[in-house]
């Protein structure tokens, strides 16, 4: 399993089938991506990270970095929104998204981010 920003348009179709029929159980006028562009945009896969197995986007979530800001508006704390976390049907209860937050926290935990939320 390789866990990776979706680096081509084929892995952000798949991604994208895969988000829509995992999170959108009943059918939707819009696709997710339209939803989420912020972070499921093919402009901004660095925040989109998915698991690939052979082929198949089989998990993905996404994080979006932010700064927490005190009253007077400066920043305090550098933190990382995450969303879109979805295992696909057939690979669930594997571990797979442990080992992407795992992955996650490796690549973004420190010292980029103080918290995950």
């Amino acid at each position: 399993m390789q866990i990776h920003s979706p680096d081509s348009v084929q892995l952000i179709e798949l991604r994208d089938r895969m988000l829509q029929s995992t999170l959108r159980t009943e059918d939707c006028p819009f696709a997710i991506r339209d939803e989420y562009p912020i972070v499921l945009s093919p402009s901004k896969t660095q925040f989109s990270h998915v698991a690939v197995q052979q082929g198949e986007v089989i998990a993905h979530l996404n994080i979006w970095p932010r700064h927490l800001v005190d009253q007077t508006g400066q920043p305090v704390a550098r933190i990382g929104l995450i969303g879109n976390v979805a295992t696909h049907p057939g690979w669930r209860g594997q571990g797979i998204m442990r080992q992407m937050f795992h992955w996650l926290e490796r690549e973004h935990g420190h010292p980029e981010f103080d918290a995950m939320v």
